[in-house]
């Protein structure tokens, strides 16, 4: 397994470190974020939720919006110039801070970043796409988001211990991790076919606005988007729901807290490779279905969850089933597009996939303030969403094949 990591071409490595410096700089300032506006800037916490949902919306658009623009730049040029904006974007934040400027200023330059942060994101999945055989995008999408992960294991770390430092050289250093992604991609990732083909064939007007019209067509496409969403309201529990139900009704504490996600970013690291080997001969159908469906059962044990020792039990459980989930979800999209819609298929996947996330945060919130005291309630409102994106998953099984022309799917 470890050969076959190393057997890795470069681009594939460059996009893979772009992740980890890119989190990396994003899981820096997003823990103390709210206590920044809220302690520091003294803005209520009804506030502080309207920014973030500003920025989801903002990488929600952004998202939709990447694929327009890398079907008409190329994935390359996506790869290298949203992170220059972006970075500057940051150091404007630093600026903005250290001279306490206005609260919007500040909202829109975050809203910005998280606009731009689209892009590398609809950029990266779409290179792979490119330059990665069919067969093996499970394992490479797999290896990205142990990057992934990285980033956010080292980012807070490296926030909590400046913690007593200003928050504008927080945002400065951001931007520097930032601006690395840069030189790094523009250096190491050629262009691909996409990008190639791009310079000699122009979109024709046969696309409709933007190009999206035949992407909606695309049936089994939109299907899988639709059930991706529901699978994405649960992942969002994760990192919302949880941590409020952990600390308040089984009653851990917030270091212990801080150990149950380092849990789960450590069990990606060290065992999305060995899981995506085990299921190398488990048709992409097939590993949806289960895992969509475990990953329910999961998070509706947390109902049962007695102390801190069972709730590490039900983590183990979750983790597993998103490190089979998680890469075959973009890698089916990866293979429903056509060539010439790579992008937009990639964009139109992350505008679900945000889209699943903010809904997710949004209900979990609901459902924990209405049924809190009632954990099976509560817990089992979410995990209904899995069991519909398992549901919705079996259902596509065959179209998906047809889609593909009879490929393994």
């Amino acid at each position: 397994m470890l050969r076959e990591i190393g057997r890795y071409p470069a681009p594939i490595w460059a996009i893979f470190a772009g992740w980890v410096i890119g989190i990396l700089g994003r899981a820096m300032i997003i823990p103390f974020l709210a206590l920044f506006f809220h302690n520091t800037l003294k803005i209520s916490m009804a506030t502080v939720a309207t920014i973030y949902l500003l920025m989801g919306v903002a990488r929600t658009v952004g998202r939709l919006a990447s694929g327009f623009v890398i079907d008409h730049l190329g994935c390359r040029r996506v790869l290298y110039i949203p992170p220059l904006l972006r970075a500057c974007a940051f150091f404007g934040l630093a600026w903005c801070v250290h001279v306490r400027a206005p609260v919007w200023v500040m909202v829109a330059l975050l809203c910005a970043t998280d606009f731009l942060r689209a892009f590398f994101s609809s950029a990266s999945d779409t290179y792979v796409a490119d330059v990665t055989p069919a067969e093996d995008r499970p394992h490479v999408y797999g290896f990205l988001r142990i990057g992934l992960n990285l980033g956010w294991m080292i980012g807070p770390a490296i926030g909590a211990f400046l913690a007593r430092t200003p928050f504008s050289l927080l945002f400065a250093l951001t931007g520097g991790c930032v601006l690395l992604l840069s030189p790094l991609t523009f250096l190491l990732c050629p262009e691909t076919r996409h990008d190639a083909r791009h310079k000699i064939h122009k979109h024709d007007g046969a696309l409709g606005i933007f190009g999206f019209r035949d992407v909606w067509r695309n049936k089994t496409f939109t299907a899988h988007c639709l059930f991706s969403i529901c699978h994405f309201v649960l992942t969002a529990q994760l990192v919302s729901t949880l941590s409020v139900y952990a600390i308040n009704v089984i009653g851990i504490t917030r270091v212990q807290l801080g150990w149950t996600y380092t849990l789960n970013g450590l069990l990606v690291i060290v065992f999305q490779i060995p899981v995506n080997a085990w299921l190398a001969r488990v048709s992409l159908g097939r590993r949806l279905v289960v895992a969509a469906a475990v990953y329910a059962c999961g998070y509706f044990a947390i109902a049962f969850v007695p102390n801190w020792s069972w709730l590490l039990v039900t983590i183990l459980l979750i983790s597993f089933s998103e490190m089979a989930a998680e890469p075959a979800v973009v890698t089916v999209v990866s293979r429903l597009a056509p060539q010439a819609l790579l992008g937009r298929f990639m964009g139109v996947y992350g505008f679900a996939r945000e889209t699943g996330y903010s809904l997710g945060q949004y209900y979990g919130g609901w459902l924990y303030h209405g049924f809190s005291a009632w954990p099976a309630v509560l817990w089992g409102g979410a995990a209904a969403f899995g069991l519909v994106a398992a549901a919705g998953f079996a259902a596509l099984r065959k179209p998906v094949l047809r889609e593909e022309g009879g490929r393994h799917a």
